[in-house]
């Protein structure tokens, strides 16, 4: 058996004592707690913040330059319009220079062309000129003939006692010379 020589009033009061140490104690640790994981997270949402402001100013230049290749795209896409259009005309276009050398390489020694009319809307040419002889003449028509022109005619030849030669001048289809 055991004697108590502690009065109940004072075995009550540590008691008392006793429960509220540790209700305190609890709390302490409680609030501890919550402080740490009240700066772990505000650590973490700095971070985020940071991570946030990091992505946005990224995302900011990207549409910077995303902006800039849309300005180049756009200026390719004119261009690329423009060269379209260049040989699309190009294409439909007679060369004139590759004519007068096809012409001037079927043109005999003896016969020298003075004028040429070279017209686009109806394909055609004439040509105006002096020969010896009007075989040299018929020569000439003969090989502009045989180097692919259409419709070779004489439209006029005279002769000219004083320079004892021959006048000409003829036409011709450009069909397929360009």
């Amino acid at each position: 058996m055991a004697i108590n020589l502690i009065p109940p009033k004072l075995k009550q009061q540590r008691a008392l004592s006793l429960v509220s140490n540790q209700v305190i104690f609890g709390f302490s640790v409680i609030l501890i707690m919550l402080g740490i994981m009240s700066g772990a997270i505000f650590t973490y949402n700095s971070s985020l913040a940071k991570d946030i402001r990091k992505t946005d100013a990224s995302l900011t230049e990207q549409n910077k330059r995303l902006k800039s290749f849309k300005d180049t795209e756009s200026l390719i896409k004119t261009a690329n319009q423009k060269l379209d259009l260049i040989n699309e005309t190009s294409g439909e276009r007679t060369l004139w220079s590759n004519i007068i050398v096809e012409i001037s390489n079927f043109t005999p020694k003896e016969v020298q062309i003075k004028a040429m009319d070279l017209n686009q809307d109806t394909i055609t040419a004439a040509v105006a000129g002096v020969a010896t002889t009007r075989k040299d003449i018929a020569i000439f028509k003969e090989k502009l003939e045989k180097g692919g022109f259409k419709n070779v005619t004489f439209t006029s030849s005279t002769y000219n006692q004083s320079t004892n030669d021959y006048t000409f001048s003829l036409s011709l289809g450009l069909e397929g010379k360009k």
